[in-house]
């Protein structure tokens, strides 16, 4: 998992924990998460940190979950750390079987006419308004390209 840190990611390593089928998580972040299962095994890299890169490769399955900075106000800056992050791990995961990104359902946008339910195959119309829902949109499309060309979870 790159972005150990995120909320989502503790759920879903304590429920690999819990997976006769896997038998070990690795969490990636620059900083340590609190200490799971003994499943659980953890690498103080991201991404384009040396060993980052190393650390993922022979991994079956990857799960990104990019972390976006609520508190940082340089939308351009954060912008493009998430979306350089995003980069970096696709390449790294290229050897991966498996690639998810984690994303949400905010990238859809809260508009009157969309569909309900509302379902993946509706395009993603982020409201401009919120630009963490762009960033989200765009680091999608990052992943979608990439498996489109063949590359990481193609």
């Amino acid at each position: 998992m790159v972005g150990a840190l995120h909320p989502a990611a503790r759920e879903l390593a304590l429920a690999l924990e819990d997976d006769p089928g896997v038998d070990r998580v690795l969490g990636l972040s620059r900083h340590e998460p609190p200490l799971l299962g003994p499943k659980f095994g953890f690498v103080r890299a991201g991404p384009g940190d040396p060993g980052f890169a190393d650390a993922l490769a022979g991994a079956n399955a990857v799960v990104l979950f990019p972390l976006i900075d609520a508190g940082d106000r340089n939308e351009a800056g954060r912008r493009a750390r998430v979306l350089e992050g995003t980069r970096q791990s696709l390449e790294a995961a290229a050897g991966a079987d498996t690639v998810v990104l984690w994303s949400s359902g905010v990238v859809y946008g809260a508009h009157p006419d969309n569909p309900v339910p509302l379902t993946e195959t509706h395009p993603a119309r982020p409201n401009p308004d919120f630009p963490a829902a762009g960033i989200l949109a765009e680091s999608e499309q990052l992943a979608l390209d990439r498996a489109g060309d063949g590359g990481a979870g193609g």
